[in-house]
């Protein structure tokens, strides 16, 4: 059997490919969090938490019909836990190396969440009567697209 208890395959947990986006949008689920705590509930406490505020940088991403408002506290709200997070360790003596993400992801993590605010609010000034569309961002649109459209051939045309 390839599928564990929740939604999850053995390969979004064992992970080989680090870019499975179906695997992290699998992950990112109320219902795996849901099992989590349910199989055991205290030992799983920090990996819900983190998981959740990998939701609500998804959701300040891809959400369609959420406010500007819903979507910067989405956004904020991770940034604000990691921060919190990490001077908690530095302050109880936790080795960050051992108990935190690495400074790379934190790093990314934190600037992902800048740039929809930002983004946000640039396009309110630049572009007020358009809408603002977030989940057409970055390459796995064009990558869905693509594969939609069967791929680009030099030469050959698509239609």
């Amino acid at each position: 059997m390839n599928r564990i208890r929740s939604r999850l395959w053995k390969s979004d947990v064992f992970v080989k490919d680090k870019q499975n986006v179906d695997a992290a949008l699998r992950i990112l689920q109320d219902e795996e969090r849901i099992c989590m705590k349910e199989w055991k509930c205290e030992e799983t406490v920090a990996t819900r938490v983190y998981l959740k505020m990998g939701q609500c940088s998804l959701r300040s991403y891809t959400e369609r019909d959420i406010s500007v408002k819903e979507r910067t506290k989405l956004a904020w709200a991770s940034v604000v836990f990691l921060r919190f997070w990490k001077a908690w360790l530095q302050v109880s003596g936790y080795s960050l190396e051992n108990h935190f993400i690495s400074s790379q992801t934190f790093d990314d993590s934190i600037l992902s969440r800048h740039s929809i605010i930002l983004a946000m609010k640039i396009f309110s000034i630049y572009c007020p009567h358009q809408p603002f569309e977030p989940w057409t961002f970055g390459s796995n649109s064009c990558e869905e697209l693509s594969s939609r459209l069967r791929g680009f051939c030099r030469g050959k045309s698509n239609l």
